[in-house]
């Protein structure tokens, strides 16, 4: 794994973020002043891939501390149906790790065309997107070679967070800011226990990832990367909806991962874990919790401060880690996946 591309931009994320929030702090200041001053009504993210998964980790965070209300853009609304939105009193946020995605940038030329606030969070200040919108924010994440996307989305993970915590001024999201690289360094110094799950895991044919709040879009993000890197049929559900019908499909040693590392879902975490232990599925817990720990077949236990939000900073990574061990476990080559290239343009 170490020879890896995937795992030399993995290790670099600790850095990144710290240049990402460095850099980026007048730029966001500067941003949410001008939010201040409009008679905002809405967000609206638009995003695909990994990207899509950021865009759900920030509506939680929009709406849990700024109170306003996101919505998920379906660009084809525009390219495929040609129909039109009133985009009036929104703000319009394109998430592309290249920038190069036309359908989200279609939303923003639709979006500009209603006066609405346009923000793009990419990796590249020369893409479509970073000249199309009003403010282009940089992840600052240097040349990502790897197909899977790892230091461009906990950056953009990253600026997500110190929007939301300059927006709302809420201080407690505002100390989380300088933490998060140390959750992910904190993350990679559980390499040798992550590897030692991979082995437990790299024969599996599927799986289920599963969290709920601001732990589940790094649930889905998870399935994807295992999905990309070991062709291994992986799906996420938030635990609220996995218990209104998939879990009916949990068997003898289905192999489940469960992210329980937020206290505000930490019973209804433990009752599924429960649950799935019940049914004789091979559960592995990334969590806080002793308790949860204890009910699960495998686990890696954080630290009370890996909490909530930096809870999920420090999954996000751990969870890297495991697909690409799982990857090479299977004789894959996680940096370059079997039909896929690094960059991926829709219409």
């Amino acid at each position: 794994m170490n020879n890896t591309i995937m795992w030399k931009e993995i290790h670099q994320q600790p850095e990144v973020i710290l240049d990402c929030i460095q850099k980026n702090d007048a730029l966001l200041k500067s941003i949410s002043d001008d939010i201040k001053n409009l008679d905002i009504k809405n967000i609206i993210i638009a995003a695909r891939g990994s990207s899509d998964h950021i865009a759900i980790f920030a509506k939680y965070l929009f709406e849990i501390y700024c109170g306003k209300p996101v919505s998920l853009s379906a660009p084809s609304v525009f390219t495929t149906y040609d129909s039109n939105l009133d985009f009036t009193s929104s703000i319009v946020i394109a998430l592309s790790q290249s920038g190069a995605a036309e359908d989200v940038n279609e939303v923003v030329k639709r979006a500009n065309e209603c006066g609405a606030l346009t923000i793009g969070i990419t990796n590249n200040e020369e893409s479509l997107i970073a000249k199309e919108t009003k403010y282009h924010i940089d992840c600052y994440a240097g040349e990502e070679k790897s197909v899977a996307a790892t230091k461009t989305l906990i950056s953009q993970m990253t600026i997500m967070t110190m929007l939301v915590a300059k927006i709302s001024g809420n201080i407690v999201l505002n100390k989380i800011v300088p933490l998060i690289s140390e959750s992910a360094m904190y993350a990679l110094s559980l390499e040798e226990a992550v590897k030692g799950i991979a082995q437990r895991y790299r024969f599996m044919d599927d799986c289920f990832v599963l969290s709920r709040g601001v732990s589940f879009p790094i649930a889905k993000e998870a399935a994807l990367k295992i999905q990309e890197t070991s062709y291994i049929k992986a799906q996420s559900y938030p635990t609220s909806d996995f218990m209104h019908g998939p879990i009916a499909m949990i068997e003898e040693n289905t192999p489940c991962i469960v992210i329980g590392s937020d206290s505000k879902i930490e019973n209804e975490i433990l009752t599924i874990v429960k649950s799935l232990t019940e049914k004789n599925a091979d559960v592995f817990a990334i969590t806080n919790s002793n308790e949860i720990a204890k009910e699960a077949s495998a686990s890696i236990l954080l630290p009370p401060w890996c909490e909530g939000i930096l809870g999920a900073f420090c999954s996000v990574v751990i969870l890297q880690m495991l697909a690409g061990y799982i990857s090479v476990g299977r004789n894959n080559n996680p940096d370059n996946p079997r039909g896929l290239k690094k960059v991926t343009v829709t219409k």
